[in-house]
């Protein structure tokens, strides 16, 4: 990756940033410029484009999937954005920065966890976190 700008296009790259944004959102983030590391602050923009993972460039998809497209890593990706989504929804009842990223992705759903990659699988764990129970399993989590 030659810089920031290619960063911030690739696909697994996305990924990172939309861990480090569901989890921590986007406060005391750094990047390291010629030898110096500064504090980064994210546009909206920036913002954005982390959390939409799919919209990524990934290698698979520019050599044409020759495994076939069921091995886009595309799909790879889901498992940890629910995970991380899921975690989120948790952090935000209590955390104002975490608000604000659960709200951009709210205000986006449908961009950020797109249907052909997640069908249904976010309205569940949507409903999942209604579950008493299942929110009991999360809080105890480590």
């Amino acid at each position: 990756i030659q810089d920031f700008k290619g960063y911030m296009s690739r696909g697994w790259c996305r990924l990172e940033q939309f861990a480090r944004l569901t989890t921590c959102g986007t406060s005391n983030m750094y990047v390291l410029k010629d030898k110096v590391l500064e504090e980064l602050h994210f546009s909206r923009e920036q913002s954005m484009a982390a959390l939409f993972v799919q919209e990524g460039t990934f290698t698979c998809c520019q050599r044409g999937h020759p495994g076939g497209a069921a091995y886009c890593d595309k799909y790879s990706c889901v498992d940890t954005q629910l995970g991380l989504y899921a975690m989120l929804l948790q952090k935000s009842k209590d955390d104002e920065n975490m608000k604000e990223v659960s709200n951009t992705i709210a205000c986006n759903k449908d961009a950020v966890f797109p249907v052909q990659y997640f069908g249904d699988l976010i309205a569940k764990v949507e409903e999942m976190k209604l579950n008493p129970i299942v929110e009991d399993a999360i809080d105890d989590a480590p």
